[in-house]
Order: structure tokens, then C-alpha cells, then sequence
């Protein structure tokens, strides 16, 4: 299995090795990747692979003591919580999905209030405008017959 590397500097894939180090094509950055390696086969992986690329084995200190003192048989509390994990993973994102969901709607329904009301806002203010008309006109004809009868 191919090691994953990306650039420290711009997170680039796939830099290119030169000598003794490793540089990107995007930013031209130099440098050496962290590495460690496996206890159990002697790959090298990157010092932040949970699990060796060569073995597959478990590159975390914990799992490292854990094994130590089981003699490589993992706990079987363990092994029950990591064959729940991908199972605990998918729940957690169909819960994180409905409150998604829920949000969108109480934003939604928001939206939809926002727009009823700037509605009727526009309504009150075009009566408000035609009732300040219809008052403009109604004292202007008062002005001009008041002033037919004095002026005759």
C-alpha cells in the first residue's frame, strides 16, 4: 500500500521526492514527512496513519501497552466497541441529518413569515399612500370651491 502524503504547508496530494526529502509542486515547499514504524512488520508509515499500511496493525500507543499485556489478543470490550463504532458512526449521522433537517425547516418556515409580513407591510403602506391622496385631493377641492364662493 502506497504511503498518503500531503504537503504540511498547503495540504497538496501527492508531492514529489527529491534526495532526502519530499517537495511540493504547489507551494514548493520542502520538507520531511513525520514517519514511524510498525512494531509488528517494521513499515514505515506516517507518524498520523492509525494502522500500518503494510499489516495493518494498530500504530496508536494505547493498542501498543494494550497488546503488550494481552500478548497481542485485543480485550474483548474492544473489539465489541470497535464492531459497534461503524454502526454508532452511521446513527450519529442520520441524527446529525435530521437535526439538518429540522433546522431547515424552522429556517424555512422563518423565510416564509419574513416574506408574508413584508407583504403586508407593502399593503398598509399603499393604503397609507392612497388614503394620504385621497385626503390631498379632498382638501384641495375644499381650498379651491371655498375659493369659487368668496371670490363670487
Amino acid at each position: 500500500m502506497r504511503l498518503k502524503l500531503v504537503c504540511p504547508s498547503c495540504h497538496a496530494p501527492d508531492p514529489t521526492q527529491e534526495e532526502d526529502a519530499w517537495r511540493c509542486l504547489r507551494c514548493g515547499m520542502i520538507f520531511d514527512p513525520p514517519m514511524v514504524l510498525c512494531p509488528a512488520c517494521g513499515g514505515v508509515n506516517l507518524s498520523e496513519n492509525d494502522s500500518c499500511t503494510a499489516c495493518g496493525r494498530s500504530l496508536t500507543l494505547v493498542d501498543q501497552v494494550l497488546d503488550r499485556h494481552t500478548g497481542g489478543r485485543t480485550p474483548s470490550f474492544l473489539t465489541s466497541a470497535r464492531d459497534q463504532a461503524p454502526a454508532l458512526k452511521e446513527s450519529e449521522q442520520l441524527s446529525s441529518d435530521a437535526r439538518y433537517q429540522g433546522f431547515a425547516e424552522i429556517d424555512r418556515r422563518r423565510e416564509e413569515t419574513q416574506a408574508a409580513q413584508e407583504v403586508e407591510r407593502r399593503k398598509a403602506d399603499r393604503a397609507l399612500v392612497i388614503f394620504g391622496i385621497a385626503l390631498g385631493s379632498i382638501v384641495l377641492a375644499g381650498a379651491c370651491l371655498l375659493g369659487l364662493v368668496l371670490s363670487g
